[in-house]
């Protein structure tokens, strides 16, 4: 979940931020532009962090389906 909530609330209000600064769409760049890099570094970060989130719920999901199918019922 925090890996979701920085994703969401931190890094994509900072790709906001940037794409503001660019004024365009972020592909029409030149792929040397600070900007565009900026944008590429925290667009990772955010797929990063949504893959975390992905991963752990999976996981997490997993787990209390193994638990639920283990239990003895009286």
């Amino acid at each position: 979940a925090l890996a979701c909530a920085v994703a969401q609330l931190v890094v994509a209000r900072r790709i906001e931020r940037v794409r503001a600064a660019i004024g365009g769409p972020v592909d029409m760049l030149d792929l040397a532009d600070a900007r565009r890099q900026a944008f590429g570094r925290l667009h990772a970060m955010s797929v990063l962090g949504l893959g975390i989130a992905s991963v752990a719920a999976l996981i997490a999901a997993g787990l209390l389906v193994h638990h639920l199918t283990q239990r003895k019922t009286p």
